[in-house]
């Protein structure tokens, strides 16, 4: 819902500078912006920044995380356990810690856990 309130905004400032630019093109005398619309687009502005900002942050911090990965082959119930970082594990395959690349067959499951954390 925030998404589409901020979408619509910048719609709305957009369709704004548009207007503004077509009107000083044709010299037609244009009204200026009000200072409380200035503050509110700037307010806007420094808001989406920050919530950039944030949400980047915390999807690097996600992707560096380590994690356990199990794959249980469904035939065997073999268990193989490596270590990866969260960001490195994509659909059917992953790279490990130490740079292995490991792509699981058809009768393979991927489990994956927090990494343990030794206290």
């Amino acid at each position: 819902m925030l998404k589409l309130l901020f979408i619509s905004a910048c719609l709305w400032f957009g369709v704004i500078a548009v207007r503004h630019y077509w009107w000083t093109l044709l010299d037609i005398e244009t009204p200026a912006p009000s200072a409380l619309l200035r503050h509110f687009a700037a307010g806007l502005l420094i808001v989406m920044v920050t919530v950039t900002a944030i949400q980047w942050s915390w999807q690097w911090w996600r992707d560096r995380e380590l994690v356990t990965v199990q794959v249980v082959n469904a035939n065997t119930g073999l268990v193989t356990v490596y270590q990866a970082r969260h960001g490195s594990v994509e659909g059917r395959q992953f790279r490990t810690v130490d740079g292995r690349e490991i792509r699981m067959a058809d009768v393979e499951r991927m489990i994956i856990l927090p990494a343990k954390t030794t206290d």
